[in-house]
């Protein structure tokens, strides 16, 4: 009697455990290591082929001949010559890099974009030495 209780009380345990894991993936709960891999920036550089103004997407070709359709979001932080810059300063044919994230239903969306060359970071002049 004892051996078929703790049968009965391990089979219900598994069930509900069984049970637990397949409503957690029903609602579509993922682990959290993807949704911080899902948020996390990927870096970006090459010329821009096009700019579409009604939808705030601009497409980049990088050396490699691939082209990816950048989405511009509120939250994106937009520089040309290292100072603020807007949208409507992207022209065809000009460098950009800049970093994106994929949103959920798939789209680039852009995190920063830098239009025109990447800025040369210059060092302070060292100071010239005495002479005697």
């Amino acid at each position: 009697m004892k051996h078929i209780l703790k049968s009965l009380l391990l089979a219900t345990a598994v069930t509900t455990l069984s049970l637990a894991l397949s409503a957690s993936a029903a609602e579509g709960t993922a682990p959290a290591k993807k949704e911080a891999a899902a948020t996390k920036p990927t870096n970006f550089r090459g010329k821009i082929a096009s700019v579409d103004p009604v939808a705030k997407s601009v497409t980049v070709t990088n050396q490699a001949g691939t082209s990816r359709t950048l989405v511009l979001t509120s939250t994106t932080k937009l520089t040309k010559a290292g100072k603020p810059a807007v949208f409507q300063d992207a022209v065809a044919g000009e460098e950009a890099g800049g970093s994106y994230r994929t949103a959920a239903d798939g789209k680039l969306e852009l995190a920063t974009f830098r239009i025109g060359p990447a800025s040369k970071t210059t060092a302070a002049p060292k100071p010239e030495k005495a002479t005697k």
